[in-house]
């Protein structure tokens, strides 16, 4: 201990602490994985020089800040989101008949060609994605990583995995999923148009 104070580190105040979990749950709001977040935090208290804590301490403020994360951004979303808009939200993640397959699904197929049949189907998702008005939900004051971060959740996780999640994480990934979709999907159909035009 002494060779490490000579060092110039020296153990973490009370000011210090407060200041590192905000950090921390800043970064959380970024990233979400735990054993990236753990090297971030290590490499903050080296920079800082303190001396750094037991790995079970580290792994703690880790589970605490995603926490935080999850914490905040749902009380951001929540008063976005009516009863109705959560019963849509929840009914993308309920196969539906005429497609063999859920909405989710349907959004995250992506189209194969310029044909006009490729074209007819991207018309179909942008009408139903306009059906509601969650397009119109200003998420502006959310930090752009973190509304990434849920949308990326939302095209990667699945259908089950997102059922299971506790309200309070899955009515934000759908809604940051659905709503870039939205505007994709649109950049999709110009761009498609415009090499079927090309074509003819």
């Amino acid at each position: 201990m002494g060779s490490i104070i000579l060092l110039g580190f020296h153990k973490t105040s009370a000011a210090e602490k407060k200041q590192i979990e905000r950090w921390l749950r800043e970064r959380a709001l970024e990233h979400d994985r735990p054993l990236f977040l753990l090297q971030l935090l290590c490499e903050r208290l080296h920079q800082q020089k303190i001396i750094r804590p037991g790995l079970s301490l580290l792994e703690r403020s880790v589970t605490t800040a995603r926490q935080q994360a999850h914490a905040v951004t749902w009380e951001m979303i929540a008063p976005l989101l009516g009863k109705q808009d959560r019963k849509h939200l929840d009914q993308l993640l309920v196969v539906k008949e005429n497609l063999g397959l859920t909405h989710l699904t349907w959004y995250r197929t992506a189209a194969t060609s310029h044909s006009a049949g490729a074209i007819l189907e991207t018309l179909k998702k942008i009408a139903q994605l306009r059906t509601t008005k969650l397009n119109e939900r200003d998420l502006s004051l959310f930090n752009p990583n973190r509304l990434k971060l849920l949308a990326r959740t939302g095209r990667r996780a699945t259908n089950q995995a997102l059922q299971r999640m506790p309200e309070e994480r899955r009515y934000p990934v759908l809604l940051a999923f659905r709503i870039p979709s939205a505007r994709q999907l649109d950049t999709l159909l110009r761009v498609s148009s415009w090499r079927a035009e090309g074509i003819q």
